[in-house]
């Protein structure tokens, strides 16, 4: 054992969505923390440590969704959040992507959709979550505009991850002209 706390799944399901729950619970391989209240949600989320949050699309007035949207994204470490809607435009999942959201699940609502999207939202946060444990600092033999291999390697990797969703937009924007 590491040391390092477990993270958790933490969750907004208001009660027009609670048909879900049972596709949920199936699909979560880590803990689940269900919310009912976005106050309910700001309030646990100060209480534990979350890879994933899952927010809906819907039923939120829109002063709520971006306080819940704040809150969620002021997490230390901050989660890869997916956001859950009974329908989708390239629109919605465009301005989740550059929110900084990490994808958006629609309807129909299955045990292999849930999991496969909690699998994915998590491996995306734990790179993350390894650059917030280990912040880049200049190695102390160079001087302040240097940088050791490590830091360059992480920096890299930022680049990277960077990179690869403005990818993922503009495969999303190729997707959706195709459909359109």
């Amino acid at each position: 054992m590491t040391g390092e706390k477990t993270f958790c799944i933490l969750a907004l399901v208001p009660s027009s969505m609670w048909s879900i729950l049972d596709e949920l619970k199936k699909a979560a391989h880590m803990r689940l923390v269900i919310c009912f209240s976005v106050e309910e949600l700001v309030r646990v989320s100060k209480q534990g440590r979350y890879g994933v949050v899952l927010l809906p699309s819907d039923d939120l007035a829109s002063h709520e969704w971006w306080s819940l949207w704040g809150a969620v994204s002021l997490l230390d470490p901050r989660p890869s959040i997916l956001v859950y809607a009974l329908k989708s435009d390239f629109r919605i999942w465009a301005g989740v992507l550059a929110a900084g959201g990490f994808d958006v699940i629609t309807a129909p609502f299955t045990q292999e959709k849930f999991s496969q999207a909690l699998h994915s939202a998590e491996d995306d946060f734990h790179p993350q979550s390894h650059l917030l444990r280990n912040p880049i600092q200049p190695s102390a033999a160079n001087s302040p505009l240097e940088t050791d291999n490590a830091t360059t390697s992480r920096c890299k990797c930022f680049a990277q991850a960077r990179a690869d969703n403005r990818s993922a937009i503009q495969k999303g924007l190729m997707r959706f002209l195709d459909e359109g």
